[in-house]
């Protein structure tokens, strides 16, 4: 008995469509994957910068209160300072993931 041409076709259409249609599903999957992950970052990345944000402005405020300041192991100016450096970085690293998210919101 011979198998029609016609329905090998069609049955590897079939098959393909199958392919195609779990490649979308994996596709959509793997997006929203990235999404979290972006989303992730960007908000431990504001929190982290918020965070250093106020530890510095605390550490201003209360500069007086310290009474062995000069005893610390590193100058407090030079430490604000490179907390308000990583607290900069943190910012550009949320924004950016901000900007990415909104770019990929205006996509779809």
């Amino acid at each position: 008995m011979k198998i029609p041409l016609v329905s090998i076709v069609v049955n590897a259409i079939n098959v393909y469509l199958d392919l195609i249609i779990i490649a979308n599903g994996l596709t959509i999957a793997l997006v929203r994957l990235f999404l979290l992950l972006v989303l992730s970052v960007c908000l431990i990345s504001t929190l982290i910068s918020t965070c250093l944000l106020i530890v510095i402005v605390i550490s201003f405020i209360s500069i007086g209160l310290l009474p062995h300041a000069d005893k610390l192991p590193i100058k407090l100016l030079l430490w604000q300072g490179l907390c308000f450096a990583v607290c900069i970085l943190y910012s550009t690293v949320a924004i950016m993931c901000a900007h990415l998210l909104y770019f990929h919101y205006k996509l779809c």
